[in-house]
């Protein structure tokens, strides 16, 4: 299980270039990456193999949001997690997303994500 940031500064509504949130992106993926090698080096287990990803969101709101668009907001997580070697990857052939829950949270908010072993089937 990792907790994050709450990802506000990337959306898929962003306007302008892709080098206009390159360091923000940078940025968070550089925080799962640290948080990933923290958890591994505290002794949990990096997930082998297929996997799912529950991601549970705590808002700083009640302000209507799209599941899909804040699952997306978490790509540059995935990726730290990723170069953390904490799962294989995130293709389609080893990551499925799982629940997606959203819960009033913090004034900050942030993000939960649980990586489990994929059951067969």
């Amino acid at each position: 299980m990792v907790d994050l940031p709450w990802p506000k500064e990337i959306t898929a509504h962003n306007n302008g270039s892709w080098k206009g949130k390159s360091k923000v992106v940078a940025n968070y993926r550089m925080i799962a990456k640290m948080i990933a090698l923290d958890a591994l080096n505290r002794g949990e287990q990096a997930v082998r193999g297929p996997h799912v990803i529950n991601y549970t969101f705590f808002v700083p709101d009640n302000r209507k949001r799209d599941r899909a668009n804040m699952v997306q907001q978490c790509k540059a997580f995935i990726d730290g997690i990723c170069d953390a070697k904490a799962i294989d990857g995130d293709h389609w052939q080893v990551s499925w997303i799982g629940t997606i829950n959203v819960e009033i949270g913090s004034k900050i908010g942030g993000v939960r994500l649980e990586i489990v072993p994929k059951k067969e089937g």
